[in-house]
């Protein structure tokens, strides 16, 4: 079923400057869809230019993916086997769409973050016409189409942990930096050959040190708060990450409906149907990760309990008892 995008114009002020930090660890591939043995890019230069690079997979470039204004291409670094993915986006398209803003928030989060779970946004250009963002690659592509090749269109319980676990440290990150994605989906986690996840598409992004109250987001993603209006803050990507476990394990979002009404009255009363030999730990966590933030006034008390939310998750998942080798990320 596609899923109906809500867009509204964002309007949140500058975001604050995020400091950079070392990457997570990484988590040994997990088998889920083949992809072509593509090397880890490394980081152009700081003076590269467009004019650098060359499309790949014939004339004009094969597209990796095409969104509501920006048509996404792999290209190559010319003279090297460095590839990485172009986004193109055509002004117009963006000022007629009243999307400018979002496209300028885009490009100044996304561009200071580096951290293993969260895509790269090397560097921007832009002519007369258009912008473009020079992205990193990720052989696999969306967490959406890899979900639509599984049988049932979900993965194992350890497949699902694999990608849940890269995400929770992603969204740890971003968090620690006051940022709130603000429209966590398959759509927008995106998949490395080796199994990497990357949390991709920044133009909902938003600072979480004051409370929010833009609508916007995915239809089947929408916390509470979100659709009453009440505020909302880092609590509306924690609510996602529950909606995310649930697709990932179950095949279809928990309150998916072809009824907006419906969807909307099923949200409000987080009416969840777990089938039947889902694992218990899993629907525990699910039904603690969806909760209600009962009034605007309590979310900055839901704020104190952040870290202690992220420690249950890696506790419960005993992430910190895995072995793994530190990866380093330029």
């Amino acid at each position: 079923m596609q899923r109906v995008q809500v867009l509204h114009p964002s309007q949140v002020p500058p975001l604050h400057n995020a400091r950079q930090m070392n990457s997570s660890a990484y988590w040994p591939p997990v088998q889920t869809i083949g992809a072509k043995k593509t090397p880890r890019s490394r980081s152009p230069p700081e003076d590269v230019k467009l004019s650098d690079f060359e499309m790949m997979d014939g004339q004009g470039g094969r597209s990796l993916g095409k969104g509501s204004f920006g048509v996404v291409r792999r290209i190559r670094r010319k003279g090297t086997d460095d590839v990485y993915a172009l986004k193109t986006m055509q002004k117009a398209e963006v000022v007629n769409g009243q999307l400018v803003e979002q496209v300028e928030r885009e490009i100044q989060v996304q561009r200071t973050l580096k951290h293993e779970n969260v895509l790269r946004l090397y560097r921007h250009f832009e002519d007369e016409d258009t912008v473009y963002l020079l992205l990193e690659y990720c052989a696999k592509g969306e967490l959406y189409q890899l979900l639509r090749t599984q049988k049932g269109r979900k993965f194992s319980e350890q497949t699902s942990k694999h990608f849940f676990v890269q995400l929770v440290r992603g969204l740890k990150y971003l968090h620690s930096h006051q940022i709130v994605h603000r429209d966590l989906k398959p759509e927008n986690l995106l998949v490395t050959h080796d199994d990497v996840l990357k949390i991709g598409d920044f133009g909902w992004c938003a600072a979480t040190n004051v409370l929010r109250t833009t609508f916007c987001g995915t239809m089947d993603y929408l916390a509470p708060e979100m659709i009453q209006g009440s505020g909302h803050n880092h609590t509306l990507d924690i609510w996602s990450v529950g909606i995310l476990l649930y697709e990932m394990m179950v095949g279809r979002p928990p309150f998916q409906s072809t009824n907006h009404t419906m969807l909307i009255d099923r949200i409000l009363k987080i009416a969840i149907f777990f089938p039947p030999g889902l694992p218990p730990l899993v629907v525990d966590l699910v039904r603690r990760l969806l909760k209600r933030v009962a009034a605007s006034d309590e979310v900055a008390a839901v704020g104190d309990k952040h870290n202690q939310i992220y420690q249950t998750l890696l506790s419960e998942l005993s992430l910190e008892s895995i072995q793994h080798t530190p990866r380093a990320y330029p």
